[in-house]
């Protein structure tokens, strides 16, 4: 039963970042009307989702992306919480999503992309974003206290080092929000970005390792994170029994173009779906050359469902 999702509204975005093409290759892309979007979360295989993301590209240059939420809700109303990203470009419309979901009486967590310093974060994302991103966290902060806001930091070789990953923890805590992060991955079905070496080397893979186990040990995916960067494994995609991979990609939780298109996850290119319903066999697993991976949306919906699972 597919209980999590994540929906790309849009490729188009107006950062320029150095490990993601997606601003270079998505702005003639498909995008879903609204009526496509409910016909969409009609889908039957759709019905029993309670968490869903909404990425991009820039989500928030969607004008509709609050019709969007509301049209979602209208047709599952099953949805408990929403995770969105932004790169605090489009303050007003943020605000304006930010009062739908509160309103409507759902959870959010907001990511709100810094990637450094402002110098380093200017350089990587190819646009001065970092004054926009800090005024957008303390505006959310202080008119939704109830909503999760963390700076999300994603991180390439030229930000891997000390002085960012302390200024991204001390910034955190001057702006009261949490912070997380995730090394830059390589998915040419989601980031286009297959000529990009987005490779650490040891040095900067033992400094994410020591800066985890001193700061965010209590942090569920960063644990996770912990584990892959030592051993390659992750503990909720891993059966330790079988000696092998395991993941829910395309039967607990699915990756959904702009176009409609639904995939397992954003490192498969095996179309299951579209907005007219699923064409594969929901009882199939699908590994890709990237499993096990350490990305949030692929992450997060295992350690939910193993902490229900617990609960159960």
């Amino acid at each position: 039963m597919i209980y999590n999702a994540n929906l790309i509204i849009t490729n188009k975005c107006n950062s320029k970042c150095t490990n993601c093409n997606i601003w270079k290759y998505g702005k003639k892309d498909k995008e879903m009307t609204l009526e496509e979007i409910e016909k969409l979360f009609l889908l039957p295989e759709l019905s029993n989702i309670t968490e869903l993301g909404i990425s991009g590209g820039e989500p928030f240059l969607r004008s509709d992306l609050s019709q969007i939420i509301e049209k979602i809700l209208s047709v599952n109303p099953k949805i408990e919480k929403f995770y969105l990203t932004t790169n605090a470009s489009m303050p007003e419309n943020v605000m304006k999503v930010c009062e739908v979901i509160k309103n409507k009486n759902r959870k959010l967590c907001i990511g709100v992309s810094i990637d450094g310093d402002k110098e380093t974060n200017k350089i990587i994302r190819g646009v001065d974003s970092y004054d926009n991103a800090v005024s957008l966290i303390n505006k959310i902060v202080e008119k939704y206290p109830a909503f999760d806001v963390q700076i999300s930091l994603t991180i390439c070789e030229r930000n891997c080092n000390i002085e960012n990953l302390e200024h991204i923890k001390n910034l955190a805590k001057k702006l009261k929000c949490d912070y997380s992060f995730r090394i830059a991955e390589t998915s040419e079905q989601f980031y286009r970005n297959k000529e990009v070496d987005n490779n650490l080397n040891l040095e900067q893979k033992n400094l994410i390792i020591k800066f985890i186990i001193d700061n965010k040990l209590d942090d569920k995916f960063m644990k996770e994170a912990l584990y892959y960067y030592v051993t390659g494994k992750v503990p909720v995609m891993y059966d330790y029994q079988k000696h092998a991979n395991k993941c829910e990609a395309g039967k607990s939780f699915v990756f959904i173009q702009s176009d409609g298109k639904i995939y397992p996850c954003i490192y498969s290119s095996e179309c299951i779906g579209d907005i007219n319903g699923f064409y594969a066999d929901n009882n199939k697993t699908y590994l890709t050359s990237k499993c096990p991976c350490m990305t949030e949306c692929t992450v997060w919906p295992m350690i939910i469902k193993y902490d229900n699972s617990k609960e159960g």
